[in-house]
């Protein structure tokens, strides 16, 4: 018997796969609503991250990663025919990933939220920036018109993209406070690692996605001007680990070793990051 026969009505699906996961009740009540209201004026006026992995004390270069899992609180992002939400595919993946990196001595995680609470796209990217991360990765997941189409698609700012971000929005002055805050050579040189961290996030999830469904699209690397990569300053990606919309896939995401399969594969290009682009550019420096 399939998850999605076990699930006979909307709000039972719901309730049934974020046991799954290990989330609470998804309903929200009037009380709920104020809660996430409350929550939502706190992450405004506060910019520091949520959590870090400690850290042993050595003195190996260290590389210094924020995630960012999409959606939260009153913003559920997607909702896959199953009831699964993408807020909480986001955070699940996210502690997963973190678990696996606290393993590695040489990478130190943040996250920008460790709990169903939700935040402007500004607040996010004031938290990536209050991190002073070296890497940023934000977590979606996909939801399409052809429910019979999955594929994993991976974002990064080209330096064209943060011009014409800026071009179009009423943040000027804001952006201009920012860059004065920041190298100008770092400005300019963070989109071109992004490329090559985007390209390392979408090869590992693919591959991971592939490998459970053989129909799965290589929907391959975009340069884009979303708001949290081009705002952050910062190198880095945004990932659509899969299309939710999918059936099959959704039932494949309420399998925790799945998600463990996947998670694994974010933290291993994090790990390649470390290796071929941190490390090197670090030892740049200090010559």
């Amino acid at each position: 018997m399939t998850a999605r026969s076990i699930l006979c009505t909307p709000r039972a699906r719901i309730a049934a796969v974020l046991l799954f996961l290990g989330f609470g009740s998804p309903f929200s009540t009037a009380a709920d609503a104020s809660q996430d209201n409350q929550q939502d004026a706190t992450a405004e006026t506060s910019s520091a991250p949520e959590h870090a992995v400690p850290l042993p004390n050595n003195t190996a270069p260290r590389l210094r990663l924020i995630i960012d899992p999409g959606h939260g609180g009153s913003d559920p992002g997607s909702v896959a025919p199953n009831g699964l939400r993408e807020k909480d595919l986001t955070l699940d993946i996210a502690r997963r990933v973190m678990r696996y990196l606290s393993e590695v001595p040489e990478i130190e995680v943040h996250t920008t939220r460790i709990s169903d609470t939700g935040m402007s796209r500004q607040k996010r990217v004031n938290r990536i920036r209050a991190s002073q991360a070296d890497l940023m990765l934000s977590l979606h997941f996909n939801h399409l018109p052809q429910h019979n189409v999955n594929l994993v698609e991976t974002h990064y700012a080209a330096r064209g993209n943060v011009a014409r971000s800026h071009a179009h929005d009423h943040a000027r002055a804001a952006a201009r406070t920012a860059a004065a805050n920041r190298n100008d050579t770092v400005n300019l040189d963070f989109t071109e690692h992004s490329a090559a961290f985007a390209t390392m996030v979408q090869k590992n999830v693919h591959n991971e996605v592939k490998a459970e469904d053989s129909d799965a699209t290589d929907a391959g690397t975009k340069a884009n001007t979303l708001f949290v990569l081009t705002r952050s300053f910062t190198p880095g990606a945004l990932v659509e680990i899969a299309c939710i919309s999918h059936p099959e896939e959704a039932d494949r995401l309420v399998d925790v070793n799945y998600r463990n399969r996947l998670a694994a594969a974010i933290a291993d290009a994090v790990r390649q990051y470390h290796r071929e682009e941190f490390l090197p550019a670090t030892r740049d420096k200090a010559i």
